[in-house]
């Protein structure tokens, strides 16, 4: 692929994220009790994975040491993330009047996507970089 090809591979897969993002904020603070902090605090977990996305893509590793601690401090956001989005959207399909086995598996498919599309877009940001930076 060419350098113009994966920079518009790399918006398009933001899309990807951003959509994602958008749809598990929407589910969490569906779900959240009716009060403005409520659902403030319930869309956040979508949020804080997607700014360590952003932290992890953006910023050329400079140490293997700090990348170690970046990607383990942003996997355990995420997994945080993931059991609190998670519960929220199991809680809100239910509500829904989905049956117990479909609204076990919708926030994994809600959520899957935004996971798949986060390493999509790492690894095209990779690319780009090593395009650009020979060095890197």
């Amino acid at each position: 692929m060419t350098l113009i090809q994966l920079r518009h591979l790399r918006w398009a897969v933001l899309v990807v994220v951003l959509a994602g993002i958008g749809r598990s904020v929407a589910m969490n603070v569906f779900h959240a009790p009716d009060n403005l902090a409520a659902r403030f605090v319930g869309g956040l977990p979508p949020l804080a994975v997607f700014a360590c996305l952003e932290l992890i893509a953006r910023i050329p590793s400079s140490s293997r040491v700090l990348t170690v601690f970046r990607v383990f401090g942003a996997v355990s956001v995420a997994g945080g993330a993931a059991y609190l989005s998670y519960a929220q959207q199991f809680a809100a399909i239910l509500d829904l009047g989905f049956p117990h086995d479909q609204a076990m598996i919708w926030p994994g498919v809600i959520d899957g996507t935004m996971v798949v599309a986060s390493v999509s877009l790492v690894e095209v940001v990779r690319k780009i970089r090593e395009m650009t930076d020979p060095s890197a």
